[in-house]
């Protein structure tokens, strides 16, 4: 429900947005946009690392979804590769908001993923979006360096490095000003860190010198295109040997009893905009190869100038 809450706030093209919730008498369904492309884990792995130019169109766009995401007074909580979906076209959007909560003050609690969570959400501290801001540049080093900014084998000595370690940033890799914009994100001090302005906030990464190539209003609006097509053929992602299948078993003696689905009332959501792109669509659809007369450019004789047109400007459709 939670996720499902926090969800119905989102709408922006670099989230994935909730378009449907219901249920039946055994499940409950979440639909959501389709991301064919696979997550940036998958495709880090398989390139070795990303150059900047594609990590940084990469970083943009998660960073826009990461505003809109604070504009509804959310943390996201737990920003990681796994957790960023290509579409079939190569743009990029945040998923799984299940970790994200809806405050606007600080709180306290550890969540997320060892290596990418903040040195004061580590050190049990009140933390607030400002947490999201160093999960990012984690996310932006390993996809340039393709390795850990704070290495750990175990989640303790992950947090521990997170906590009292500083990564490097080897000049063959990093550009002075890649360097420069991850040292600001990656400052141990929240008051400190780039983009933690009470009134600039995110405004200030978007303005370092790393993202002057990028036009915001034209990334914000979709005319901006991808350095990267994913594979349209295949399935990007890994085997289920490597990820492991889900087992039905663990959950098959579950019923949902009626304390169940009292907490699930008002479960059921429609997207307004949703609705309208599909209604668009299917019309849109129909009309394609019939009636098109209806879109024809009307003889000077039958125009709205003509005494015979009756003041007609357009067609009710």
């Amino acid at each position: 429900m939670e996720e499902r809450n926090v969800l119905t706030l989102m709408n922006s093209r670099f989230v994935t947005n909730l378009k449907y919730a219901l249920q039946d008498e055994d499940k409950l369904y979440l639909i959501l946009d389709l991301m064919l492309g696979g997550d940036l884990k998958f495709h880090l792995l398989q390139e070795g690392k990303f150059s900047e130019k594609r990590g940084r169109f990469y970083a943009a766009e998660i960073l826009l979804g990461l505003e809109h995401i604070h504009s509804c007074n959310v943390i996201y909580r737990d920003i990681k590769l796994e957790n960023v979906l290509l579409d079939h076209n190569g743009h990029c959007r945040i998923t799984d908001l299940g970790l994200a909560v809806v405050t606007k003050t600080k709180i306290k609690g550890y969540a997320g993923t060892p290596g990418y969570t903040a040195p004061e959400m580590i050190k049990g501290r009140l933390y607030g979006p400002c947490a999201d801001i160093f999960s990012l540049g984690v996310l932006i080093y390993r996809m340039l360096m393709a390795e850990k900014p704070f290495p750990g084998k175990v989640d303790r000595d992950l947090d521990k490095a997170v906590r009292d370690k500083n990564p490097n940033f080897p000049p063959e890799v990093f550009s002075k000003d890649a360097k420069s914009l991850l040292e600001g994100m990656l400052t141990k001090k929240p008051e400190q860190r780039l983009g933690c302005d009470a009134k600039r906030g995110i405004q200030d990464i978007k303005d370092h010198k790393f993202f002057s190539s990028i036009d915001w209003g034209l990334l914000e609006a979709g005319y901006l295109e991808p350095p990267f097509l994913p594979d349209q053929l295949n399935v990007n992602a890994a085997s289920l040997k490597d990820i492991g299948a889900f087992d039905r078993n663990k959950y098959r003696n579950i019923k949902l009893n009626d304390k169940f689905r009292q907490q699930c009332q008002g479960f059921e959501y429609v997207s307004k905009s949703a609705l309208q792109a599909e209604m668009v669509e299917v019309l849109q659809k129909a009309d394609e190869s019939v009636n098109f007369e209806r879109f024809a450019v009307l003889p000077e004789s039958e125009s709205s100038t003509s005494p015979n047109a009756g003041g007609k400007c357009c067609v009710i459709l």
